[in-house]
């Protein structure tokens, strides 16, 4: 007998019952026997994975840290997500690798209203918990409402957490949505004149006018605390406030204070008052420029900025050769990694292929601390006259060239 056939006919000729009439009795058995409950619907896996989290001690969280990426969570698992949360874990003082710092995260992604007041509520919780702390001020610093941006600046100022290489994961975040910056520019100015984060509001203060978004008759009552605290501030701050100076062209402190920071000892500061000046429409002279191409620290960046500027009329030709485009990439690699070199000797140029490209590879020496160190530089095109600023097999190996010929330091070096 085919049983398929069979129940399709008893199905169709009415033998068994329609979905109505099934539904009918089911309520009428549930109504008769009230001690029999239905079903319950089953726990999605997210739900699982939060209570057994929830209840998980030491050795549990170990094989549960590595499951929370595997995990989808959703916004209706946030009355699960916030006990998880709120609850100190064993496992805490791993940092980034805590599954609250991981679960903190992926709160960002499905945040609500509610998320903003729950962090403002646990965050003297996560007092001590540096990587706590940033994943949960991350959360505000990505959230949709003004609220949650306004709680951020509130935290930062009245708290100062102590966040370390973290504040630029927290600020840095703000980057990505411009158009609120206006909503918290007094709490920014407030955060850039005395705050551990002076650096990361600066800049965001800088994009803010390059981008128009804070204009320039905002920062007339933070004008003068900025100006004043110039003199005493790092280097990467001067160069923040410098692209702040820029925009206020005709006061008169900002003018004497561009002309003066035009000798400063520091290279980088120097190569910002010149664009701060250039952008405000100061007259820069011609030997400020010359003198930034002749050093190996900033002439690559001059022509990097001169050109986003479209003033690359101004770059001293003298210096538009792939040597000096060379020495000036493998000084700016070096410098990156904490490195000071003094002075540069090319020994020689080797041709290379890689792929269907080829080029030329700059092989020189560096002196650092005494020593004279081997580093390469490229590939610069074969044709001369055409030059890049910045070379992808640029690297150093920081040893000594010794006897070897030019074409066996590079293949060591790109190796």
């Amino acid at each position: 007998m085919n049983l398929s056939n069979e129940f399709k006919t008893a199905t169709i000729s009415g033998i068994l019952p329609d979905s109505r009439l099934l539904i009918l009795v089911l309520a009428l058995f549930f109504s008769v026997f009230p001690g029999c409950k239905k079903p319950a619907k089953p726990l999605r896996a997210s739900e699982v994975f939060l209570r057994t989290v929830g209840a998980a001690d030491s050795d549990g969280l170990d094989s549960l840290r590595n499951q929370v990426a595997e995990i989808v969570l959703l916004p209706e698992d946030l009355p699960d997500l916030y006990p998880v949360l709120r609850q100190s874990k064993p496992d805490d003082n791993l940092g980034e690798k805590s599954i609250r710092y991981q679960l903190f995260q992926r709160l960002a992604g499905i945040q609500n209203a509610e998320t903003t007041r729950f962090i403002e509520e646990i965050f003297s919780s996560l007092e001590g918990k540096t990587p706590l702390q940033a994943a949960a001020l991350s959360v505000l610093a990505q959230g949709k409402s003004d609220e949650s941006l306004h709680i951020l600046m509130r935290i930062l100022r009245q708290e100062t957490p102590e966040l370390g290489s973290y504040q630029g994961m927290v600020l840095g975040q703000l980057f990505e949505t411009p158009e609120k910056i206006p909503l918290i520019a007094e709490e920014l100015f407030q955060l850039a004149i005395e705050s551990p984060y002076e650096l990361q509001a600066l800049e965001l203060i800088s994009a803010g006018l390059v981008s128009g978004q804070i204009k320039p008759a905002d920062l007339t009552l933070s004008l003068p605390p900025l100006l004043n605290k110039f003199s005493a501030a790092e280097p990467s701050q001067k160069i923040a406030l410098l692209q702040c100076f820029a925009f206020f062209p005709s006061d008169t402190t900002v003018i004497r204070l561009l002309e003066t920071t035009l000798d400063d000892p520091e290279p980088e500061v120097r190569l910002a008052a010149a664009m701060a000046g250039l952008k405000g429409g100061f007259p820069v002279p011609e030997t400020v420029w010359e003198a930034l191409a002749a050093d190996f620290r900033t002439r690559n960046q001059l022509f990097i900025d001169l050109s986003q500027s479209g003033h690359i009329v101004l770059f001293p030709p003298q210096y538009f050769n792939q040597q000096a485009f060379a020495e000036g990439d493998l000084a700016a690699w070096l410098i990156a990694r904490g490195n000071q070199p003094e002075t540069f000797r090319l020994l020689g140029k080797s041709r290379i292929e890689t792929g269907a490209e080829s080029g030329n590879v700059f092989v020189f020496e560096f002196k650092e601390k005494g020593q004279w160190l081997a580093g390469i530089s490229g590939p610069q095109p074969l044709d001369s006259t055409d030059v890049l600023e910045t070379g992808y097999l640029t690297t150093s190996k920081f040893e000594k060239a010794g006897k070897r010929k030019i074409e066996e330091i590079a293949e060591d070096l790109i190796e």
